[in-house]
């Protein structure tokens, strides 16, 4: 901004006008009074990515009380593109004084790419699913009719789901830290299977240093001591919320509920693209080790918050 364009924002401030902006914002500098950092950006066409955060100290006062800065340490983000045109991060690098290396670098999983963000071929949950979908309208299938009416195919593919999705990072000692998933599922009930959800979720996180191989942390989302794997997913089909009360009366207390958790859009009453949520989950370390987390998910009336979390550490022993 220009020192003229504050003093008419001012203006316009001070006459209580309206200020509206449009286009994109970006950080450009912090500063205090004896150091800064500042953003540098890739401007391309189409794309506004950061690509470098400088971080620059003060050296020596100079006469009238101003500060002579002095780079101190570069942040520096390598970009290139995925194939359907959208930014991919492939490096953090530090430079800090004559000293330069590579931070962490990313590698993804390009064995299936992400079609363009115009794409109709998404499942019911808005993950990528390979359908060759032309059409936003989904395949119904009608009752009375027994037959499906055209549309696109809305069911989850997990290959498809992971397109593009971060498998590695590897740090500045060659240390690799690999992500490995799985798909999305609840239980329906004591005596059916499982249902499949769109997305993924992760199972393994593997570290490799060299030839070796380690698994850091296995996960589960099953409920504990359970004769079988039942998940623990839950099937949000109606509404919850978050309750609070905000203006006490004499006599009574006005209650505003808000919805976050809301019924997805499909009426085909079954349970194709409503919310899932977790009630358990198992984060288990190489030494047997485990931490059972469990959650509240809130109730049908919005009387409590719909997240409330606990951990317990347990020794080694049989989940």
């Amino acid at each position: 901004y220009t020192v003229n364009h504050l003093g008419r924002v001012a203006d316009s401030m001070a006459n209580k006008s309206k200020i509206e902006f449009t286009g994109q914002r970006h950080i450009a500098k912090i500063k205090w009074r004896t150091g800064e950092v500042d953003f540098t950006y890739h401007n391309t066409p189409g794309q506004y990515a950061l690509k470098q955060i400088e971080i620059k100290e003060s050296q020596k006062v100079l006469s009238g009380g101003s500060h002579d800065f002095v780079s101190v340490c570069k942040l520096l983000f390598d970009h290139s593109l995925f194939p359907n045109g959208e930014l991919k991060l492939d490096a953090i690098r530090q430079d800090y004084g004559t000293h330069k290396q590579y931070l962490y670098s990313f590698k993804y999983n390009m064995s299936v790419n992400l079609p363009g963000s115009n794409s109709m071929e998404y499942d019911h949950w808005g993950y990528y699913n390979g359908s060759k979908a032309t059409t936003h309208l989904p395949r119904v299938y009608i009752r009375e009719l027994q037959k499906y009416l055209l549309g696109a195919n809305r069911a989850p593919s997990f290959e498809h789901s992971k397109a593009n999705i971060l498998e590695e990072v590897t740090n500045g000692r060659g240390v690799t830290v690999k992500y490995i998933y799985e798909q999305h599922d609840a239980s329906a009930s004591a005596n059916q299977g499982l249902i499949i959800f769109g997305g993924a979720r992760i199972k393994y996180i593997v570290q490799q240093n060299g030839s070796r191989t380690d698994t850091l942390r296995s996960f589960n989302y099953y409920l504990p001591n359970s004769e079988r794997d039942v998940s623990s997913g839950k099937i949000k089909q109606w509404p919850d919320g978050i309750c609070y009360y905000t203006t006490q009366y004499e006599a009574e207390t006005e209650k505003q509920v808000f919805n976050d958790s809301p019924r997805a859009i499909n009426e085909i009453l079954d349970f194709s693209g409503n919310h899932l949520t977790y009630s358990n989950g198992t984060e288990i370390f190489p030494n047997g080790t485990y931490i059972i987390y469990k959650y509240d998910t809130g109730t049908d009336e919005a009387t409590k918050s719909s997240a409330r979390g606990n951990a317990y550490r347990h020794p080694s022993s049989q989940l």
